[in-house]
């Protein structure tokens, strides 16, 4: 199983759009059983960014994020 982060650019399975992961979230099932969501930012080339949210494994990554400490590191070296 691939674990998304926050920050993640991933992409919809089903529809192929494309976005950043923001958050995550639930869907209640029955009553004590709950899938995993996530709430993914979409890219868009106008300055309203929407925000959809599905469950977890309908979304693949495309491209994983850096640790924050990674970036510090990489910007010394730059």
């Amino acid at each position: 199983m691939v674990v998304h982060i926050i920050g993640d650019r991933v992409q919809h399975e089903t529809t192929g759009i494309t976005g950043k992961v923001i958050g995550y979230g639930y869907r209640k099932v029955t009553e004590s059983y709950y899938l995993t969501t996530l709430k993914v930012e979409l890219f868009s080339y106008n300055s309203i960014r929407p925000i959809v949210e599905d469950l977890f494994e309908r979304w693949q990554v495309l491209a994983c994020s850096l640790p924050q400490s990674s970036n510090r590191i990489l910007s010394k070296i730059s």
